[in-house]
């Protein structure tokens, strides 16, 4: 959920002409918090829009802007954007010069899980 809006805010501050894809439908988890400072931070210096990456047109926008991207970053669980064609083997067809970033929670057996922090803090053994 912070991992890859924190690496696309940096990108920005650096220069890069970003573009957040919020899925539909929902948008961003951090909107549905109110007037949040945290969502604003991640936010700024970024162009955004929202697609339903389920609805094949969805997904053909995406496409279509990751054919001119210079990074893709992402962090849905493992298998997510691979069921709407946008994977890595898809996308880079397309635009093999393309840095896909994957950020995933975890990998392995339990690379279809979500990680947050409290997941990885749980699991670790960490606690006193």
């Amino acid at each position: 959920m912070l991992a890859a809006p924190l690496v696309a805010m940096t990108l920005a501050d650096l220069g890069a002409d970003v573009v957040k894809v919020e899925g539909l439908p929902g948008g961003d988890p951090l909107r549905g918090l109110g007037h949040s400072e945290l969502f604003n931070v991640l936010n700024q210096g970024k162009r955004s829009l929202a697609v339903d990456f389920s609805r094949p047109e969805g997904a053909q926008i995406v496409k279509q802007l990751a054919a001119e991207a210079d990074v893709l970053v992402e962090n849905s669980c493992e298998g997510v954007l691979d069921k709407s064609g946008l994977g890595y083997a898809e996308i880079s067809e397309e635009n093999p010069d393309l840095l896909y970033v994957s950020l995933r929670g975890f990998g392995g057996k339990n690379s279809v899980l979500a990680g947050h922090d409290l997941n990885f803090i749980a699991t670790s053994g960490c606690g006193e």
